[in-house]
């Protein structure tokens, strides 16, 4: 005989009613799931793209537009038509295809490794005036970060761009200057204790090296041939608003400097060279062809010079 007091025990939930909240849950998670999976394609092809850009480059002084992508979480990153424009709607750079060689989920997995970055066929623009330029402007509050540098592990980096052009125009002259089949890569390793790898060449209209590694010490190697020197016109002009040069470089010199001491070692040569300046009264100096192979180190103060020896066609000087 039961207890009437005892009150009697919960029957068990109807199999029916278990399968019916699974089936109410089943269209919520899907719906979920759906969101998830096609958010970077949402994001690839709507305004948020240009959101997303423009937040992570906040500290450029221009605008940055992103013509489009492709986003998926288990497909490389790929943007397409990236413009930057500077605060005069200038345009300074135009890329048609950046590369990541990360998936969206090694990204998020791995924030800090980026893994290769390439950017195909960049056109940059940079028009000098006076003592700047739209460049400088744009990057102006990166110029002026006074902040001390960190201390600790950097982002590794490892960027190849390929088929690059540049142009230099200066709003002075109207003249303007043109490097083209730019090729360059760019490697940051995580420790700082490794230096930063930078290699870049150009093939038209000059054939120009750049190889350096910058650390401590850091090197630097520079080999051209043919460069007209007009192309540093408006650089040359920061100094001197009346400085002019002309003629064609031919270069193969290495400079090293680290911490008390340096060295330069490599020869420089020019022909058809004209340079103005103030300091030669109106005149122009005009040398056919010069050359001079130099080698020369500094440490501790003391200047050493192994050789020093100016030919052209006035004469020769030596040290």
């Amino acid at each position: 005989m039961s207890d009437p007091a005892t009150p009697p025990a919960p029957s068990a939930p109807h199999p029916a009613a278990r399968r019916k909240w699974r089936f109410k849950l089943i269209g919520p998670l899907a719906v979920l799931l759906l969101a998830v999976w096609f958010a970077p394609a949402v994001v690839a092809k709507t305004a948020l793209r240009n959101r997303i850009a423009r937040s992570a480059a906040g500290d450029l002084n221009g605008t940055l537009d992103v013509g489009d992508a492709s986003l998926g979480w288990f497909s490389n990153v790929e943007l397409r038509g990236v413009t930057l424009t500077d605060p005069q709607g200038r345009v300074v750079a135009h890329v048609p295809k950046v590369t990541v060689g990360r998936t969206l989920v090694s990204l998020i997995r791995d924030p800090g490794d980026l893994g290769e970055i390439v950017v195909t066929g960049p056109v940059v623009e940079v028009v000098c005036e006076r003592d700047t330029s739209n460049l400088e402007t744009v990057l102006q509050k990166l110029l002026a970060d006074t902040s001390p540098p960190s201390t600790g592990p950097r982002t590794p980096l490892n960027l190849r761009v390929a088929g690059g052009t540049l142009t230099v125009r200066d709003t002075d002259t109207g003249r303007f200057s043109e490097f083209r089949e730019i090729d360059a890569t760019v490697t940051v390793p995580a420790a700082r204790t490794e230096p930063v790898a930078v290699k870049l060449t150009a093939n038209a209209p000059a054939r120009v090296d750049v190889e350096a590694s910058i650390g401590e010490p850091s090197r630097v190697r520079v080999a051209t041939s043919g460069f007209a020197l007009e192309a540093l016109a408006p650089l040359l002009r920061r100094a001197d608003p009346k400085l002019g040069v002309a003629g064609s470089l031919t270069a193969d010199l290495t400079v090293v400097v680290g911490a008390g001491a340096g060295s330069v070692d490599g020869t420089l040569g020019v022909k058809g060279l004209a340079v103005t300046a103030p300091a030669l009264s109106g005149d122009t100096l005009r040398l056919a062809s010069a050359e001079l192979p130099v080698r020369a180190s500094v440490s501790g103060g003391a200047l050493r010079v192994e050789r020093a020896e100016l030919t052209c066609d006035v004469g020769t000087a030596r040290l």
